[in-house]
């Protein structure tokens, strides 16, 4: 991908729009930070949630196909920072060999907790179950906080990029 992509930068094409692009989304990442860290964004494992479901939970529950695409492109974080982390990787403009050997370690790097779930289930399956269990405990316990985290996290790196680029 990086390859057929040499010399094109695949957000839009200009560094004014990336860079408002980045803003946005940084902005938008930092938002839901704060509703996330403030609880007006809650979790289903949230035991401070209402057992009362909110207007979106009911409206998600029947969603109108521009809403369930919507809500499908917004929740597929994962996703977007993979093709994030390409972009990075094409907007360096490396040559073809370079680029292809730094997909290639962005695709290790990205793949790798997957790949080693795997094989642990493979090859020790109750202790690996008793590690996910340990683990899906503590991610409940902190979910709210972590999930906040990290949000601000890449919110305040895609916003200040943004700015310094506009800026600069």
């Amino acid at each position: 991908m990086v390859g057929a992509l040499h010399g094109v930068n695949v957000a839009t094409g200009t560094s004014t729009a990336n860079a408002v692009i980045d803003l946005l989304g940084g902005g938008a990442a930092l938002g839901l930070a704060a509703a996330m860290a403030t609880g007006r964004l809650q979790t289903e494992s949230d035991p401070h949630s209402p057992s009362q479901d909110s207007r979106m939970v009911r409206r998600l529950r029947d969603p109108s196909l521009t809403l369930a695409a919507g809500v499908g492109v917004a929740t597929h974080l994962p996703g977007l920072f993979y093709l994030l982390g390409l972009n990075a990787i094409a907007a360096t403009d490396p040559g073809l060999a370079a680029g292809a050997i730094d997909a290639l370690i962005f695709n290790a790097i990205w793949f790798s907790t997957p790949v080693g779930s795997l094989v642990l289930s493979v090859r020790r399956p109750s202790d690996t179950r008793r590690a996910l269990a340990r683990l899906n405990a503590w991610v409940r316990r902190y979910e709210r906080a972590a999930v906040a985290i990290f949000l601000a996290g890449v919110g305040a790196y895609f916003a200040t990029k943004g700015a310094v680029n506009l800026l600069g």
